[in-house]
């Protein structure tokens, strides 16, 4: 399999994303794994689905087309970007491993203590 540049290069997955169940070969980030793809992918089709006109994301390969928004606000690059009237959202898909909270007792701001 040949070597990309800026990630390492290229992993093999099956397409459950898609639904065909093929596997399929993708630059997969070293910040965005598999979890994450899915529910940007989810996220998009659902937005897509819901009419939204503009429409930007990143990690993932799908055939909802993609606007001009930016994805990069204030030195940090988000997952998903989309136009609503005068206003742009930003979606940020974090993977969290659940014993964060498991290790003490949760604040108001939802941080863990330990």
């Amino acid at each position: 399999m040949p070597k990309h540049k800026h990630t390492g290069g290229s992993r093999q997955r099956l397409n459950s994303v898609l639904g065909t169940g093929l596997p399929v070969s993708f630059v997969q980030p070293k910040n965005c794994g598999r979890l994450q793809q899915a529910v940007i992918a989810v996220l998009v089709k659902a937005l897509d689905a819901e009419g939204v006109g503009q429409l930007n994301y990143d990690h993932v390969t799908l055939a909802v087309p993609k606007s001009t928004i930016p994805l990069n606000y204030r030195k940090h690059r988000y997952d998903v970007a989309l136009a609503v009237g005068d206003r742009v959202i930003l979606i940020d898909v974090l993977n969290v491993d659940a014993l964060y909270w498991k290790q003490g007792e949760v604040t108001e701001l939802g941080e863990g203590e330990s």
